[in-house]
């Protein structure tokens, strides 16, 4: 079976080639990452309204399972903007959004971060 595999993909592998020549590769598949300084997540920790088991207690065990994650996504050749979380600016959104500290709406500030970055990037 897995020899029969190998042909085809040797069979199929010029019209994957003219495939690309006329349709191009696709675009990055584009993701944003929460990222934390020491002083920042352990503020967040102590104002989330998350169940605390949920949350990674601390900022190295954070830091370490984070970079492990963007590596894996940047190896799947996806787009990662490492979105600084800042606390204050956090804290002012989900005030201005009547919405709680939880994971989820977190996700909803950084995803506003983002967006707002691919809508206007300036560097």
């Amino acid at each position: 079976m897995k020899f029969f595999i190998i042909i085809l993909r040797f069979i199929f592998f010029p019209i994957k080639i003219i495939n690309k020549l006329i349709y191009g590769t696709p675009p990055p598949f584009i993701v944003g990452y929460s990222w934390y300084t020491q002083k920042d997540y352990g503020m967040m920790v102590q104002n989330a309204k998350d169940n605390p088991e949920n949350l990674i207690p601390t900022f190295e065990q954070w830091k370490q399972l984070a970079e492990v994650q963007v590596q894996e996504m940047q190896n799947k050749n996806w787009m990662v903007f490492r979105v600084r979380m800042k606390n204050r600016e956090l804290s002012k959104w989900l005030k201005n959004n009547d919405l709680a500290n939880t994971v989820e709406n977190r996700e909803k500030y950084m995803n506003y971060c983002v967006t707002k970055f691919l809508n206007n990037p300036v560097i």
